[in-house]
């Protein structure tokens, strides 16, 4: 760019010719400075290698090349985080099924039970109900664990009663496992 220089005729400027060669100055700066990102790249090139020695341009593009890399691997742990959060959700979701199925099997285990426990008492009472000669021999058939549960839940005059009908060995280990129950 060419330097203008500009001589001041008009009287009111006299002594102020440094103030104005200042002031030209600071525009051909500022006007440098705002239309320097609209020259050419090629342009831009030459001055960066006029004004950087080849090992600083070297470091800039190393530092490039760098950011570059970076901004690779921010992109690629931001896709990683949004797979994760997916599966997180994913597997919230299914935790949240899970214990809904755990509660509603729950509840049927607790029917099951229930009911289990009232078909058991009935048949509690039709043992209690029969004579201990006939519910005897009936009682010595059945597992062990069975007979000993129907001796628990019997009324203990009629658990007394049907007892010397079961067979002496079954007999023995239905009274000591009641004992240990009741030291329980």
């Amino acid at each position: 760019m060419e330097v203008m220089e500009v001589k001041v005729k008009n009287s009111s400027f006299k002594g102020h010719k440094k103030a104005a060669t200042f002031f030209f100055a600071l525009i051909f700066v500022l006007l440098s400075f705002f239309l320097s990102p609209f020259q050419g790249l090629s342009q831009q090139k030459e001055i960066a290698k006029d004004k950087y020695s080849k090992t600083t341009l070297e470091i800039l593009e190393s530092i490039e090349k760098e950011r570059m890399v970076l901004l690779k691997k921010e992109e690629d742990i931001k896709k990683e985080k949004k797979i994760l959060k997916d599966i997180k959700d994913d597997v919230d979701k299914r935790i949240a099924k899970l214990k809904t199925l755990r509660l509603e099997l729950e509840g049927l285990l607790e029917k099951l039970e229930k009911r289990d426990e009232e078909k058991f008492r009935h048949l509690v009472k039709v043992y209690e109900g029969m004579r201990p000669e006939e519910a005897g021999p009936l009682i010595s058939t059945l597992r062990e664990d069975i007979a000993i549960r129907i001796f628990s839940g019997m009324n203990n005059k009629k658990a007394a009663k049907i007892l010397p009908f079961i067979e002496p060995e079954k007999a023995i280990k239905i009274s000591e496992a009641m004992i240990k129950k009741r030291k329980k």
